[in-house]
């Protein structure tokens, strides 16, 4: 009930700021998610340190972010800085990011992005040992809409495959779970952006769930944290989730 009503104040609070104050620029404002991932890029030469399309609602799913490089307009790449920590000798681990904007418009925004996860090690009895890998590939499809300048509806959808291979057996792609967020992002024009969304998962171990939070970016250009953004997200079987992210410059 604590929940519901403080969702409730908050857009009602959105919707008055929205009202009383207006933006300072023609443009479109930029797309600040909560859940969802931005179809567009995060441009040219920048870095951003985001939410990693798969796994950003695992337990500390904020220290799973991603760090992506900007290529140019349309293509993104980047990898993820706590997983690459971990490899050892005895076990290699590759997690690479990608995303590419195919549509940018002045209502709609459309693109793709792409999780890869490789993990190699030896597995067995000590005299059996079998060089043994699993991936992880996780595609995601992004999209937002705008309804107005102040106003924007995003959607992310992705779809996980696993593959389990030894080194006599190739395996095969099993299908893992599938993910679906929506966010809606309200930009009254004074440098923040508030979102509240919604989320459904699931995997192969264990049920649905669903959740809802809410989130407060600060667009802060030219500064060397430009966009931090801290969010939670709430789940029906009572826990949170913590949700940090930022782009640089």
């Amino acid at each position: 009930m604590v929940r519901k009503t403080f969702f409730i104040i908050l857009l009602m609070t959105l919707s008055l700021e929205g009202a009383e104050k207006s933006t300072s620029s023609s443009e479109n404002p930029d797309y600040y998610p909560h859940l969802t991932t931005a179809p567009r890029t995060v441009g040219s030469g920048k870095f951003t340190f985001q939410p990693t399309a798969g796994f950003n609602l695992f337990p500390g799913s904020f220290l799973l972010n991603n760090l992506s490089y900007g290529i140019n307009k349309k293509f993104e790449i980047g990898f993820i800085p706590l997983m690459l920590s971990n490899n050892k000798l005895d076990a290699k681990i590759l997690p690479m990011t990608f995303k590419m904007s195919i549509f940018e418009g002045d209502s709609f925004d459309f693109g793709y992005s792409y999780t890869f996860l490789y993990i190699e090690f030896l597995f067995g009895l000590p005299n059996e040992l079998k060089k043994t890998s699993i991936s992880y590939n996780i595609p995601q499809l992004n999209s937002t809409y705008r309804f107005s300048r102040n106003n924007q509806l995003g959607l992310s959808a992705s779809y996980h495959f696993t593959r389990v291979s030894t080194s006599d057996e190739s395996g095969k792609m099993i299908p893992f779970g599938t993910d679906i967020f929506m966010d809606f992002i309200h930009s009254p024009g004074n440098h923040l952006h508030y979102g509240v969304g919604v989320s459904s998962t699931q995997d192969l171990f264990s049920p649905k769930r669903r959740g809802m939070g809410f989130s407060v970016t600060e667009e802060r250009n030219g500064k060397f944290l430009s966009s931090p953004r801290l969010g939670m997200q709430y789940y029906g079987d009572g826990t949170q989730e913590l949700l940090v992210s930022t782009s640089f410059y």
